[in-house]
């Protein structure tokens, strides 16, 4: 992740070729003839060289700019979004990844929907996020096989709420 002049960005350049395509998309072809950087285990051992050069070069545009600079890169590349700039996606929009539900102490609330869906099952929200402790002993109860009395000495010694 590189800092730009606004925001931040994620790069991932893990092999030569992408690496050189990195090089040629931040206007930065001097790199390549660089000796300290001709393969990736000489880019990790001279991590420490290389890294202040990305970023220097990297600040000096917005992640918008940079953006399109890097658009067909042969790398991944994103921006580091917001939680806001996240739920107002037009892509997490479109798919309907973000629902409401209703909180009983936070009110309405909107959480991330399952990302996947399959034609033959109900894979949905189907309530809000539970109380600190809300399904403790019935977890205990269900997986651990703890009667009543146990529950009661661990609430005691305020291991569980």
């Amino acid at each position: 992740m590189f800092a730009t002049a606004d925001s931040h960005l994620t790069l991932g350049a893990g092999n030569d070729g992408q690496f050189a395509d990195l090089c040629v998309k931040l206007g930065l072809p001097r790199l390549l003839d660089d000796e300290r950087f001709a393969s990736n285990a000489l880019r990790v051992r001279h991590r420490e060289v290389l890294l202040p050069l990305l970023e220097a070069r990297l600040r000096e545009r917005t992640t918008a700019e940079w953006l399109t600079a890097l658009d067909g890169a042969g790398f991944p590349y994103a921006p580091v979004n917001s939680l806001e700039q996240v739920f107002s996606d037009p892509q997490v929009v479109h798919n309907g990844l973000v629902v409401e539900v209703d909180h009983p102490t936070a009110g309405r609330l909107r959480q991330v929907a399952p990302p996947v869906r399959y034609s033959k099952a109900e894979n949905r929200v189907r309530s809000a996020p539970p109380l600190l402790g809300q399904h403790t002993d019935e977890v205990l109860r269900q997986f651990m096989s703890l009667d009543e009395g146990k529950l009661t000495e661990l609430r005691s010694r305020g291991v569980i709420q």
